[in-house]
């Protein structure tokens, strides 16, 4: 019987939570805990794996977003900050890709092995 009282209780307490989200336009308004940074003021939005950086001359903000979400915001990053957007590929997937390269170059069969004489 608890639990069904507190599941009830979890999911009256998530609705209401949305609905004044809804009425209070919390998602499109600057509320006074909120940073707000002009699109003048920015001299560059850099997308680095999974974090997004807002820079200005005086101060730079730093976003972190859950893993593989950059992939799908690159694109609408790009198209609303046009030349100010920049990405940056990992320096571990570049030296990865370096990797795999260099073992395509060489046959498996020579690779590793030491002459016996």
């Amino acid at each position: 019987m608890g639990g069904i009282t507190g599941f009830s209780l979890q999911e009256f307490l998530t609705q209401r939570m949305r609905n004044k989200m809804g009425s209070e336009m919390q998602l499109t308004s600057v509320g006074k805990s909120d940073i707000e940074i002009a699109y003048d003021d920015l001299s560059e939005v850099r997308l680095v794996k999974s974090r997004l950086y807002l820079i200005t001359e005086t101060s730079s903000l730093s976003a972190s977003f859950p893993r593989g979400y950059s992939r799908k915001m690159k694109p609408m990053l790009a198209n609303i900050f046009e030349s100010k957007f920049t990405t940056e590929e990992s320096i571990r997937a570049v030296e990865a890709a370096e990797k795999e390269n260099e073992k395509s170059q060489h046959s498996r069969g020579d690779r590793g092995k030491l002459s016996r004489r």
